[in-house]
């Protein structure tokens, strides 16, 4: 699972790659990487037969499902007047995460009414350094909630 710019780096000659692509117009770079995979799952039936009109016949469409395991807890999470955002991804400069973070916190940070959840990480940070980065992001503010998700550190059983 990986983008298409960075999938040419290839580990073996038999190379298959899922991967979320979200524009309308592949560029020629990018469909003769898709055409040098083994064969490209897409998340979108749209871009799969975007890929399909460019010339690549090793693509095809999965969707996205949800673990067996997954189940309904009945439980009430939220009263009904809070609105809760979600910032999921790879805690990384380039994709402005401590930005956004402090953005969220100026604009809703104190109020009650407004939960945000942060599903963040970056391996290659180690965890303090990316705590201390997301509490600079905060200025000071301190959030009615903040949940910080350490992917394998927790259960999907303790996270119900």
């Amino acid at each position: 699972m990986w983008h298409i710019n960075g999938s040419e780096r290839t580990l073996g000659q038999n190379q298959y790659l899922y991967t979320f692509y979200e524009v309308d117009s592949p560029t020629e770079e990018e469909v003769s990487i898709v055409k040098s995979q083994k064969h490209v799952f897409f998340s979108s039936s749209e871009s799969a037969s975007f890929f399909k009109g460019k010339g690549c016949n090793n693509v095809s469409y999965v969707p996205l499902g949800f673990d067996d395991d997954f189940y309904v807890t009945n439980k009430k999470y939220l009263d009904d007047d809070i609105t809760h955002f979600g910032l999921i991804g790879k805690f990384e400069r380039r994709k402005n995460t401590a930005a956004l973070i402090n953005i969220w916190a100026r604009k809703f940070g104190n109020n009650p009414k407004y939960q945000l959840t942060c599903l963040v990480n970056n391996q290659f940070i180690g965890e303090e350094k990316q705590k201390e980065a997301i509490n600079t992001a905060l200025g000071g503010i301190k959030l009615i909630i903040l949940t910080y998700y350490q992917p394998y550190k927790q259960t999907k059983k303790s996270m119900n």
